[in-house]
């Protein structure tokens, strides 16, 4: 028997599913991947381990991270951003105005941060992110994996969204943030898919925020806040985000590899409506099921 251990405490993992796939890319036409959980972590974590080369075809070049949205999804992005800086000034004195960005992307985020007046800086591992960071909005990036981040001095916020949940090593890349990037009151800012949220359990393995085999790591809103606490950060706020968009493909994902019945014809009808239409049905049923823990995570974090 194939017994898995918690990579964290070293406890013994539950398989949650192995019949898990790309459905987002691949559609369903991949290897299958699985998820096992720990329950003393309060963490799932993908299977199998996969190496550089095997990624690459999961990450290719016009992988939506690296392409600009246009139109009325451009400016929902933009309005993210702002709700993001305007969230994270509620916990910075007016002088703290450094920040660094881990996986920046395109650097759209980083340009809203230097035009409300950070210090700004990151990494990002995409040629392409780092070419049109440079060529549009003038902010050079270190094109590095994260397993490569070098700090060469200490920023009053450190901003990963939708980061840690790629990498197999995030407590230590985490560690090294906390150790290495932050000064003393900074703050961390995390975006995430949230495991124990009703998203997850009511789609399952069709869940989008699984996104095997890219997402390496499957946080719970309890199990995120014990590793921060472990690290040494304090002052840890944990809140709910509702993203339509999350929803819409994983009911797409049901409709296409789910099984029979009443509820299959019914996805499959909801699958046929305009965009638009599904967009405002699941940004009302998100909001209306907030309570039982929307799909993603808000995370601010502070080293005393």
């Amino acid at each position: 028997m194939n017994i898995k251990k918690c990579r964290i405490c070293g406890s013994q993992t539950k398989i949650l599913f192995k019949d898990g796939a790309d459905f987002f890319l691949l559609n369903g036409q991949s290897p299958a991947f699985g998820v096992d959980y720990c329950h003393s972590c309060e963490i799932g974590f993908s299977f199998p381990a996969l190496s550089l080369n095997e990624f690459s075809i999961y990450y290719p070049d016009d992988f939506e991270a690296y392409v600009p949205k246009k139109t009325f999804w451009g400016v929902l992005q933009k309005i993210k951003y702002r709700s993001d800086l305007k969230k994270l000034s509620e916990y910075l004195d007016l002088e703290q105005k450094s920040l660094f960005e881990v996986g920046a992307g395109r650097g759209e985020f980083l340009r809203e941060a230097k035009d409300r007046g950070f210090d700004v800086a990151g990494i990002e591992p995409g040629a392409r992110g780092v070419k049109f960071a440079a060529s549009q909005y003038g902010i050079h990036l270190e094109q590095a994996f994260v397993s490569e981040m070098q700090f060469e001095k200490q920023y009053h916020v450190v901003v990963a969204r939708h980061v840690l949940e790629h990498l197999d090593e995030f407590y230590e890349y985490l560690q090294k943030i906390y150790q290495e990037g932050l000064l003393k009151g900074g703050i961390l800012f995390l975006k995430l898919p949230r495991f124990d949220s009703w998203e997850a359990k009511k789609f399952g393995r069709f869940w989008h925020g699984f996104d095997l085999p890219r997402h390496r790591v499957h946080f719970t809103k309890n199990g995120l806040s014990k590793i921060l606490k472990n690290i040494g950060f304090d002052k840890i706020s944990i809140k709910g985000e509702v993203v339509a968009e999350d929803m819409i493909r994983s009911l797409h994902y049901c409709a296409l590899h789910a099984g029979s019945g009443v509820p299959k014809m019914l996805i499959r009808y909801f699958d046929l409506l305009p965009h638009g239409l599904k967009f405002v049905i699941c940004q009302l049923v998100g909001y209306l099921l907030w309570p039982w823990g929307a799909g993603r995570m808000i995370i601010i974090a502070r080293r005393p």
